[in-house]
């Protein structure tokens, strides 16, 4: 098997439909699609105007709210499954990042940080 995340709930093509019923969030995966189309760090005020012209717009399908969008973001990152992370020091600001978290799920979190005194 290759590197990829056997536990990954955004790419379910591999998964035979004989299995059940597997959570597959499509408004997860349209976010995604809009942070990897900025190539960016986006604000919650950006994504929510991004999402209304890239998936609503002409589409005729229902609207997603700012606090909808909100919501899914903020939720999305704190998934350690999902690559979506906020910005340290700026409220609202949200980011793609490759890989969030490498160690498995019963390992011991090491305390990284030094005392100075």
């Amino acid at each position: 098997m290759d590197n990829k995340n056997i536990f990954d709930l955004f790419d379910l093509s591999d998964i035979p439909k004989d299995l059940g019923d597997i959570k597959n969030d499509e408004f997860s995966k349209e976010l995604l699609q809009l942070f990897e189309l900025a190539g960016r760090e986006l604000s919650v005020d950006e994504i929510t105007v991004g999402y209304y012209r890239h998936f609503t717009l002409g589409e005729n399908r229902a609207v997603k709210t700012k606090t909808q969008i909100q919501n899914k973001v903020y939720k999305l990152s704190k998934d350690i499954s999902a690559p979506i992370v906020s910005v340290g020091g700026k409220k609202g600001i949200y980011k793609l990042e490759k890989i969030k978290n490498t160690k498995n799920i019963g390992d011991k979190q090491e305390n990284t940080q030094t005392n100075e005194e």
